[in-house]
């Protein structure tokens, strides 16, 4: 057991340096590889591909995530509260896709956010298109 630990700890790889994320705050940083992994995941599950490739994002954001962010946003995947996030200065934009209640077509919806960290609805407007 010991053993298992000290070579875990020897073969421990911290993310690797990234120059689209130069300052000190890397919230941005674990977010885009956050993303990255579910992309690729997608993308080679789609194609019939190995899945495996994309093993290097997740092991980035592991690193980088704090692990109460990570289960906020699983839920929300699992719940399908979003589809896709883009950073905007110190805000997020999202662009959500909404099934009409009588199930008509989809339309696109603007939802303004707060910072990554907490995810808090402050204003929606349906009627907003993109």
């Amino acid at each position: 057991m010991a053993e298992d630990i000290k070579t875990k700890i020897k073969n421990y790889k911290t993310a690797p340096f990234d120059s689209r994320f130069p300052n000190q705050n890397q919230t941005k940083n674990c977010w885009q590889n956050y993303l990255d992994f579910h992309r690729c995941e997608k993308a080679m599950t789609a194609k019939g591909g190995d899945v495996s490739v994309c093993e290097w994002y997740r092991r980035v954001y592991k690193s980088l995530c704090p692990v109460s962010w990570l289960d906020a946003w699983s839920r929300k995947v699992k719940r399908m509260h979003w589809i896709a996030w883009e950073w905007s200065y110190h805000w997020l934009w999202a662009t959500i896709l909404v099934l009409e209640s009588n199930l008509g077509p989809l339309h696109k919806q603007q939802v303004f956010l707060t910072t990554a960290p907490s995810f808090q609805l402050l204003w929606s407007q349906p009627g907003m298109t993109a």
